[in-house]
């Protein structure tokens, strides 16, 4: 599958990843929906952030496992067979829409907007650092 074991563990760095692109996407939304107010952004709303993103690594990487094994086995497969799936756009619009499936799926959207959001842009990211480890032959 892989050209070297080097190579094989491709969506563990995304899975690291997932957890703090959600926390800062979700906190980008959040602050978005305040517009066109002026927003005041503190040093302590930075640090705070900073500081949840430590526990939000650990379950991220968690609840990142399956969809991100999944979805890379997937894509993988598929490339093997469609060249068009070799394209990291590919990649990266299947893992969007692994997201909004998910956010669909426990109704973070359209209720929570912000929710939704940060699924559809933290699965977009893990599937593109997926996506560049992954190599056929």
């Amino acid at each position: 599958m892989y050209g070297s074991n080097a190579r094989r563990p491709g969506f563990l760095p995304a899975c690291l990843v997932a957890g703090p692109a959600f926390v800062w996407t979700y906190a980008l939304a959040d602050l978005y929906l305040y517009l066109p107010r002026p927003i005041v952004v503190s040093g302590g709303d930075v640090l705070a952030v900073l500081l949840f993103c430590l526990p939000a690594t650990i379950v991220g990487f968690l609840l990142a496992l399956p969809p991100t094994g999944m979805g890379m086995l997937m894509m993988y497969k598929l490339g093997e067979t469609l060249p068009a799936a070799r394209l990291p756009l590919a990649w990266t619009l299947t893992g969007a829409g692994f997201g909004a499936g998910i956010a669909v799926t426990f109704g973070a959207w359209p209720h929570l907007p912000p929710t939704a959001l940060a699924l559809v842009a933290a699965s977009a990211l893990c599937a593109r650092i997926c996506r560049r480890q992954a190599h056929w032959e």
